[in-house]
């Protein structure tokens, strides 16, 4: 990323892939200029950042650039078909789990640097937590525990490993497990489970006296790269009880499993194509975006962006490793 690019008038957008460190300070500059930002997650790496940038002046103006922090699947059809079967009146638990072996993600580097805004919770976490918020549909009001697994200095400020459980609104659980050098033995896992209360269910072929009741549970294996392969599984505990003592009579599963690769899958009317990845429906919203058009509707507004880094910021407090500086970086007029 370079000053004279962002003076180049024949481009109109820009991505920011560059360590989250220094995601605040060229976003700013990129915006101040005009241009659209797709911002690499996390869009920065604190909540004080967070505010100062998706609350700038520049993104109030009528005519402001189109700024989008990049959550690849949520764009995706199968999140979409996935989050339609969540019944959010009836929450139980909701679990998030993301590992990758740790020679995908060597020690070092820029994840491992403290002053870059490195840390296992602000990379490969950011996704996992992101999920319990999509998934709940509402924001945590607290986190009430977060451990956490560091490395050997110079790196014991960057957690490479995390597990935080996070309180929702009426009590409501959310867990979420990320490890960027689990063991080499472990295989990517992007995980996603969804357990609901206990519900009533109508049944005229019950016999008197008789109640019938389900627990229903979700679970999409592989919610990052459903594109290349995913699976959606239905679990369904069917229980029946006697009414006047809630004795147990039957009780079974029943299991059924999809794969949404296209919204035509979902029956959604968006274009789509069983090659297109993540990315590319994100890129088609990013451009919609631009152009004025509606487009899917789906996006990643300032708000949520800012909700999101209040999450990581309450994860990072509760297990006592100081929050990633804040940068100092301020816009002049001139640029």
């Amino acid at each position: 990323m370079s000053l004279a690019l962002l003076d180049d008038p024949s481009i109109d957008a820009v991505y920011i892939p560059l360590p989250s460190g220094l995601h605040y300070e060229w976003a700013l500059k990129a915006l101040a200029k005009g241009k659209h930002v797709l911002l690499e997650k996390p869009a920065v790496v604190n909540a004080t950042e967070a505010e100062a940038l998706l609350h700038s002046p520049l993104l109030r103006k009528s005519d402001a650039p189109i700024l989008l922090e990049a959550f690849h699947f949520r764009f995706q059809p199968t999140w979409q078909y996935f989050v339609s079967l969540v019944d959010r009146s009836n929450l139980e638990l909701v679990i998030s789990v993301a590992k990758l072996p740790s020679y995908i993600v060597p020690m070092g580097g820029i994840r491992f640097d403290y002053e870059m805004g490195g840390g296992n919770m602000l990379d490969l976490g950011t996704y996992v937590m992101y999920v319990l918020r999509q998934v709940i549909g509402a924001e945590p009001e607290e986190c009430i525990k977060c451990t956490v697994r560091t490395p050997p200095p110079p790196y014991e400020l960057c957690d490479e490993a995390a597990k935080a459980t996070f309180r929702f609104p009426g009590g409501l659980i959310g867990e979420a497990e990320m490890d960027l050098r689990a063991s080499i033995s472990t295989l990517p896992l992007f995980k996603v489970t969804v357990i609901h209360k206990e519900v009533p269910v109508e049944d005229d072929k019950l016999q008197p006296g008789q109640r019938k009741a389900r627990v229903r549970k979700l679970t999409l294996n592989n919610f990052l790269m459903a594109a290349v392969w995913h699976r959606i599984d239905i679990e369904d505990e069917f229980i029946v009880r006697r009414t006047g003592d809630g004795e147990i009579i039957k009780r079974w599963t029943k299991k059924t499993s999809k794969k949404i690769y296209t919204f035509a899958d979902a029956d959604i009317d968006q274009p789509s194509e069983p090659s297109w990845i993540s990315y590319r429906h994100q890129l088609e919203q990013f451009v919609n975006r631009i152009h004025g058009r509606e487009g899917s509707g789906l996006w990643v507004g300032n708000e949520d962006s800012l909700a999101q880094a209040k999450m990581i910021d309450m994860a990072y407090e509760k297990s006592g490793l100081p929050l990633r500086r804040t940068s100092k970086f301020q816009l002049k007029e001139t640029i």
